[in-house]
Formats: structure tokens, sequence, C-alpha cells
């Protein structure tokens, strides 16, 4: 079975490149940001509390995964992993018979985070992600990756079959 993990920092086009992935192939398509979406619209926890939505999307996300694993669906999975959901992933995966790819999107200088701002004020985002106090961190990390002293949210390596794509232009 095949799977695409599409990852990244904010704003680098992964959804767009993981959509686009999925329709060429014929894949499903997964991303953690649709299920938070979806409890923001459902739910009555204010979408203020991050953390109690970011727990039960997360949850709900690696479950879909594994699932959809065990069902044989090959999958397009985008989302902007962090170190802790690299080990959830490596036990999700453990013993099932992948063929895993990874396309991690980038962009240089500010780009990211310009793409950020404009995409939160213009209201092109679902207004549950509140991504205003997230400005700060969106630019620490994009000068950080830039300048190569920490990058939060670097490629996942599950497989040797990454490519880096330069989402900038």
């Amino acid at each position: 079975m095949k799977i695409v993990f599409v990852s990244g920092g904010e704003a680098t086009g992964k959804s767009t490149v993981g959509k686009k992935i999925a329709e060429i192939l014929g894949y499903k398509y997964l991303a953690k940001d649709v299920i938070k979406e979806r409890m923001f619209d459902t739910e009555q926890v204010s979408t203020w509390n991050y953390g109690w939505y970011e727990k039960r999307a997360n949850d709900e996300f690696f479950t879909k995964i594994k699932s959809n694993i065990d069902s044989k669906q090959r999958l397009v999975v985008e989302s902007n992993f962090n170190k802790k959901d690299k080990i959830r992933l490596i036990e999700t995966l453990k013993d099932a018979n992948l063929e895993v790819t990874e396309v991690y999107c980038y962009t240089k200088g500010l780009t990211s985070f310009r793409r950020f701002v404009n995409r939160n004020e213009s209201k092109l985002r679902h207004s549950g992600h509140h991504d205003r106090r997230w400005y700060g961190l969106v630019f620490v990390f994009s000068i950080l990756t830039n300048l190569k002293i920490h990058n939060p949210r670097a490629p996942l390596r599950l497989s040797s079959n990454v490519f880096e794509l330069d989402t900038t232009d």
C-alpha cells in the first residue's frame, strides 16, 4: 500500500499540494485542519481553547490514518507535523507494509509568514484557528528555519523517499 505525507511549516502550500497529489493519483486526502475545522463548527467549547481542539483533532487524525491503513486505502496525509507527531506516526506505521513518500513544502525568506498573515487577514482561513495569536511564533519559526538554526517543522524522513518542494513562487 502507498501513503504520501505532505509536511512543512505554516502557509507553505501543504494543503494545495496535498489536494493536487490526491487528485492526480486518485488517493484519499486526509488533513488535520479539516478535522479541526469541522470540530470548530460543531463543538460547544470555545475555539480559543487551542489545546482542547488540538488534542482531539490529533487523536481523530491518527485514528483515521490507522483505520485507512488497515483498510488498505491509499492516502495523502497532510499536516504541519512536529517531533511528537513523528513519534506517533512511527508507532502507527510500524507493522504496516507501506511504501512511504514525503513531500516536504518550504518557502524562502519570509514568504510563508507573509502568506500566513495574508490568509488570515483576508478571511480565507477558518476563523476558529485564531491565527493572529500565532503571528509571532510563525515569524520566529520562519527566521530560524531560513537561518538553518532550528526547524520545528523539519521533514519527517519516515523513508528515503523525501522530495523537498520550494513553494516560494
